[in-house]
């Protein structure tokens, strides 16, 4: 369930870099000229959950520029990361607040989830190192309740009989 999130990396991670819709100005402003150009390139403005990916000289990945919008954007800024991103592992750069963290983790968290009940689907490529000063544990509950929540909807009634449904409650 939490497979898309860990506590270490190998190599170097490609960092986020979030960035508020009122604070976008100022931050454009003390980047490179080549930096500049291809964010406004793009269209980026940093509305909340858009992401600008930032390509290295020598061609790999150089970092994310995460739009949180207004107001730290919460939870389903993250969200859309781990199934959009490319293969490989991210941090996040600089230090978020704890809550600011634990919202971030909880965001990747339930945007990673997939019903592979019936068909097996691919999960997210991208993992993210747990941010510090997240709140783990209480992410891993949030993101359990959540995932079985949504397991039970997407489980058709003929598949989810008195018995099952009993199954499926954790004790």
């Amino acid at each position: 369930m939490l497979k898309h999130l860990t506590s270490n990396s190998r190599g170097r991670p490609v960092p986020i870099v979030p960035v508020a819709a009122a604070d976008f100005a100022g931050w454009l402003k003390v980047q490179t000229a080549a930096l500049r150009r291809w964010v406004t390139a793009t269209g980026f403005a940093a509305r909340r959950g858009e992401f600008c990916i930032v390509a290295g000289s020598a061609g790999g990945l150089d970092r994310v520029i995460l739009g949180t919008g207004d107001g730290g954007g919460g939870p389903w800024t993250w969200a859309g990361l781990p199934m959009a991103l490319p293969k490989g592992t991210y941090s996040i750069a600089g230090r978020l607040r704890a809550g600011d963290a634990t919202v971030a983790a909880l965001g990747w968290a339930l945007g990673g989830y997939h019903f592979g009940r019936y068909r097996k689907t691919k999960g997210p490529r991208a993992v993210l190192v747990w941010p510090k000063g997240a709140d783990r544990p209480a992410v891993e509950r949030a993101a359990a309740a959540t995932t079985i929540a949504r397991d039970l909807i997407n489980t058709p009634a003929a598949d989810m009989g008195p018995a099952e449904l009993a199954a499926t409650v954790p004790r």
